[in-house]
């Protein structure tokens, strides 16, 4: 009988210490292991961002597991958008708690990279020369329009990323524009490039050669003709142009050639390196290579003309050489070199909004040699919407 009652009490004393003890652990430590994968980004109306899971939404405030802070309770009516993220692909990108900005991470302050573009990860620039706005079709095709403030040149492009594998990628791009109302429409012209990048999101390199041809829209002197007469193609003023035109063979007073069309071979080297959390070094640069179709040659003419140089009128002929504008269109002469490198700082506010400052400048060398150069600062805003 002692046994039993020595039995009876131990297992009253245990009991309740092993139902305590037995209890789920999730309940008294928050589940981390939740069964909703879903990586999501949510920015407060102040513009901090936190990046995590939620674990519950009541209406009133949001359960968040946060890699940064652990869990947090975020008030809904201080939230700005919640936005799903990819985490599995955040490991190799800028998704990262601190901070965004991976679709603006896709270009440089001008040029773009091979980095494919995911869909809907639509976004706009506004430069102080003018806006411009990007739209992802698909996870490789983006297409994009640009322009300045008084609406001329109106510039369409596109970027096509067709290998995209760990840290290496390529793509194709292309441009066409027009003068628009300025010119008459008269300008035009097209460049299409092509792209290699090594790295991610985070940091990158890249490489651009490219193509294109260019109608300025601009008129040129058809003939050329000295009036000092030590020049080799000294004309006195007696001889008019429209007699210079009409030995020519010119009808209406053609005084303007053809327009010229511009060829230009591009090469470009670019990359990004981040400097803190939220700030990036950008390093844009291009070499622009310019060729154009048309020359002045030597033309001999015997010129018929009236001479009203005495008091008696005298038609008289003579022989002259004039500069004749030459177009070919498979022959281009170089025409000059523009190199244009744009050292930047990115500032990332936050997952949408970014902030780019650029201290560039240009040098040109001319086709007689001279050399000019200019600084080009420059400040631009990024929007994704």
């Amino acid at each position: 009988m002692k046994n039993i009652k020595l039995l009876l009490s131990l297992v009253l004393i245990i009991f309740p210490f092993l139902s305590i003890t037995a209890q789920n652990p999730s309940d008294s430590s928050p589940n981390i292991n939740q069964t909703d994968t879903i990586y999501y980004v949510v920015q407060l109306m102040s513009g901090r961002e936190y990046f995590g899971y939620i674990l519950a939404d009541d209406g009133r405030e949001i359960k968040l597991n946060t890699e940064s802070v652990g869990i947090i309770f975020v008030k809904k009516q201080d939230v700005k958008f919640i936005k799903p993220v990819d985490y599995e692909k955040s490991k190799v990108s800028v998704y990262k708690p601190q901070g965004s900005g991976a679709v603006f991470n896709t270009r440089y302050f001008f040029t773009n990279n091979a980095l494919p573009v995911k869909k809907g990860e639509n976004y706009a620039m506004i430069h102080l020369y003018g806006p411009e706005a990007h739209f992802a079709i698909n996870d490789k095709l983006n297409l994009g329009f640009m322009t300045t403030w008084i609406g001329s040149p109106a510039i369409f492009v596109g970027k096509y990323t067709f290998y995209s594998k760990e840290l290496h990628h390529m793509s194709f791009g292309s441009m066409t524009g027009t003068s628009s109302y300025l010119l008459n429409g008269r300008g035009f012209g097209g460049l299409s490039w092509g792209t290699y990048t090594y790295g991610n999101e985070e940091s990158n390199f890249s490489i651009s050669i490219g193509q294109g041809i260019v109608n300025q829209g601009i008129f040129k002197d058809r003939f050329q003709r000295d009036f000092n007469p030590d020049e080799p193609y000294y004309v006195p003023y007696e001889i008019t142009n429209e007699d210079i035109f009409t030995a020519l063979g010119f009808k209406n007073n053609a005084f303007y050639s053809p327009q010229i069309l511009n060829s230009l071979t591009l090469f470009g080297m670019a990359g990004i390196i981040p400097v803190s959390n939220k700030v990036k070094f950008i390093f844009d640069s291009m070499f622009i290579i310019s060729r154009y179709n048309l020359d002045y040659v030597p033309k001999s003419l015997d010129i018929t003309y009236e001479d009203y140089s005495s008091s008696t009128t005298q038609t008289l002929t003579q022989n002259i050489t004039i500069m004749e504008a030459n177009l070919d269109i498979n022959n281009f002469k170089y025409l000059s070199t523009t190199v244009l490198f744009m050292p930047s700082m990115r500032f990332e506010q936050t997952s949408d909004k970014v902030l780019q400052v650029s201290l560039g400048g240009l040098i040109n060398y001319g086709l007689e040699g001279q050399v000019t150069s200019s600084p080009l600062p420059m400040i631009s805003w990024l929007r994704q919407f």
